[in-house]
Formats: structure tokens, C-alpha cells, sequence
């Protein structure tokens, strides 16, 4: 080991100026290299990371966006439900039901949203595994609207002006 160090501190002095500043240069040269090579994989994780995050934050605003829409449209539905016997089934209908239909169509639209973005490849494994949440919370999205089309085919056939049970009752 001393022969090793000895036969390179003689090596080094024999170095003229120039080779020692060389020397110097390619080491310098050498570190840059290094840090930019991990300077550049840290980005890259930092990049798939900030694109997990921003899946995420898509999908988490979807579901409150249907969550909200879906909200409105039961308030809708309930007050159809309430309010048709007073105010007549026509007009309860233009009230409550169009509206409740064309809200329903925009929760049916975001599920196939957000069905595409929980099957996108690019999303975490976290993710993948709430895959069966998801698959039920799109699915019972996808129902609503024929719940709420059979319910109010049933308040139709009772209260329809001119055909409706009730009125044949009277």
C-alpha cells in the first residue's frame, strides 16, 4: 500500500502543469457528468410522480363533480315527486323532471370519464387495487337514470293528465 501511494506522489510530481490541470478538468468534468445524470433521473421521478398526482386529482374531481350532480338530481327527483300533485304533472314534469334528465346525462358522460381515466395505464398501482370500488360506483352511476326513468313512468301512468290512473279514477 505504501508503494502504491509513494509511486503516485511521484507520479504526480513528475506531472507537468498542464497534465495536473488536466487532470483536474476531466475529474471536474466527471462530477458534472455524474450530478447531471442524477440531476435528470430525479426529474423523471419527479415528473411520474406529479402525473400520479394529477390522475389522481382528475379522478377525485370527477367523482365530486357526479357526486354533486347526482345530489341535484335527487333533489330534483324528490321534488317532482312532491310537487306534481299540486302544481299538475305537466308542469312538475317541465320543472323538475327535464332538468333532473339533462343532469343525469351529464353524471352518465363523467362515469364513462371517469371509467377512462381509472383504466388509463399511466395510473398507480393504489389505484388499480380501488379498481373494484370504482367499477361499483360506476356502475350504480350508470343505473340512476333507469331507476329514476322507471319511477317516473310509474308516476306517469298514475298521474299522466288524460291517461293516467288518476284521472281515469275521478
Amino acid at each position: 500500500m505504501r508503494n502504491l501511494r509513494d509511486s503516485l506522489e511521484e507520479l504526480w510530481r513528475s506531472q507537468g502543469i498542464t497534465a495536473k490541470f488536466g487532470l483536474a478538468l476531466s475529474l471536474l468534468l466527471g462530477l458534472l457528468l455524474v450530478e447531471g445524470i442524477i440531476s435528470y433521473l430525479a426529474m423523471r421521478s419527479v415528473r411520474a410522480a406529479g402525473e400520479d398526482i394529477r390522475a389522481r386529482q382528475e379522478i377525485r374531481q370527477t367523482v365530486f363533480e357526479m357526486d354533486g350532480l347526482r345530489e341535484r338530481a335527487r333533489r330534483l327527483q324528490r321534488d317532482f315527486f312532491i310537487h306534481y300533485p299540486e302544481i299538475g304533472f305537466s308542469q312538475a314534469e317541465q320543472l323538475y323532471f327535464v332538468p333532473a334528465k339533462q343532469t343525469i346525462a351529464r353524471v352518465v358522460v363523467l362515469s364513462d370519464r371517469l371509467r377512462e381515466l381509472s383504466a388509463d395505464p399511466g395510473t398507480s398501482e393504489e389505484l388499480r387495487l380501488r379498481n373494484a370500488d370504482i367499477t361499483l360506483y360506476i356502475s350504480t352511476a350508470q343505473r340512476f337514470p333507469k331507476i329514476f326513468e322507471d319511477l317516473v313512468g310509474m308516476v306517469t301512468t298514475l298521474a299522466a293528465p288524460g291517461t293516467g290512473l288518476q284521472g281515469q279514477l275521478k
